[in-house]
């Protein structure tokens, strides 16, 4: 194998796409094509890549080795954004399902949102201001109303840059440190929906809309609760 046979791959996939080549993919790509690893090339594929600098980059996410994009000396900025935007996606995944429904819920018209983070557990609240003065107000201009999010990192990447930028412009505009904020033990991701309220039709489907995916499947309502809420708009 040449360098130039690298140096070809990296081309020909940014000349089609925008989206960040891997270095576990490339070395996929080269294995399939019987071009790695050659006979007597004892090298890691990132050695033999750094070697070509500096007409290719290795550019790492400092939060997680494994994750290694691999550009052009001239599309770094594209490695960085790729980066920027699944340390973005992590940052959705670790905060607790009431912070992200704060944004995402569908207020009806007239309601604000109000969200507390301290004490935990945090909590959001929809409609007038809370009495307690810890519910801060998550102004309209910071909310993603209506997004529906399974696992934030299948979310789409426009829509999961949005929910970041509004999720840190509140925390900056209120005085509130992210990394203050509660995370959610690490595990598989549970997922909700974060249906819009004022598409739903009644209280009850409202509070089942609002449970995770696993806690859906456990709920119990009592039967005259249950009546109460569905007759409540």
């Amino acid at each position: 194998m040449r360098p130039e046979d690298i140096r070809l791959r990296v081309e020909q996939h940014y000349a089609s796409s925008n989206e960040p080549l891997l270095l576990s993919d490339l070395g996929k790509d080269l294995s399939r094509s019987g071009l790695w690893p050659p006979q007597g090339e004892t090298r890691p594929l990132a050695n033999v890549i750094a070697d070509l600098a500096p007409d290719l980059r290795l550019v790492r996410d400092p939060d997680a080795k494994a994750y290694v994009v691999v550009v052009p000396a001239d599309r770094e900025e594209l490695a960085k954004a790729a980066i920027d935007r699944r340390q973005g996606k992590h940052l959705l995944r670790s905060l607790p399902r009431p912070i992200l429904l704060a944004f995402c819920v569908d207020s009806p018209p007239g309601a604000e949102v109000y969200l507390r983070v301290e004490p935990s557990p945090p909590r959001y609240q929809v409609g007038n201001q809370p009495d307690d003065p810890a519910f801060v107000l998550v102004e309209t201009e910071f909310r993603s109303p209506g997004v529906y999010i399974d696992d934030p990192l299948q979310l789409k990447s426009e829509t999961a840059d949005q929910l970041v930028r509004g999720i840190q412009g509140w925390a900056q505009k209120h005085n509130i440190a992210l990394d203050k904020l509660p995370v959610v033990d690490k595990g598989p991701w549970l997922g909700y929906s974060a249906v819009p309220a004022a598409g739903l039709p009644n209280a009850l489907e409202r509070l089942y809309a609002a449970q995770s995916r696993e806690m859906a499947g456990r709920l119990v309502v009592p039967l005259d609760i249950a009546v109460i809420l569905s007759r409540h708009p």
